[in-house]
């Protein structure tokens, strides 16, 4: 999630985008010293996120607003990637001589920031808000 804006998970966004930014800072830092730092950034990986999540008290018309939009997240986890793909990523990129500085391990990873560089962000932002709903959000 640090290259896609998740509606209704701006916190656990805004954790990744953070996590993102330290990773290349730092490896600016210490490359000089022969370490690099490296980004795994997988799609949706099935875990049991959801079901480990505090779930927030709902306030209307908000919670009406973001009904789709959970729910497509909780089915794109459902169909996520295997954890032992990103697994064999962390070994690869942890093993190799000279490791890429960043890593997109799943399919999905790599077609939404395929699709975040070419297309125009309005184009963008149009199909990924229909994709999850948000074009169904109660006004």
């Amino acid at each position: 999630m640090a290259f896609l804006p998740m509606p209704y998970s701006s916190a656990y966004c805004a954790s990744k985008h953070a996590i993102r930014g330290l990773s290349e800072s730092v490896d600016q830092e210490v490359r000089g010293f022969g370490i690099r730092v490296i980004v795994i950034e997988p799609g949706f990986i099935r875990t049991d996120i959801v079901q480990h999540s505090p779930v927030a008290a709902p306030i209307e018309p908000y919670a009406a607003a973001r009904a789709f939009p959970v729910h497509q997240f909780r089915e794109q986890l459902e169909q996520g990637v295997d954890p032992a793909v990103v697994a064999r990523v962390v070994v690869e990129a942890a093993t190799a001589a000279r490791p890429q500085p960043r890593y997109l391990p799943d399919t999905y990873a790599r077609l939404m920031h395929f699709a975040r560089q070419v297309l125009p962000s309005g184009c963008f932002d149009f199909a990924f808000r229909r994709y999850v709903g948000l074009d169904k959000a109660v006004r």
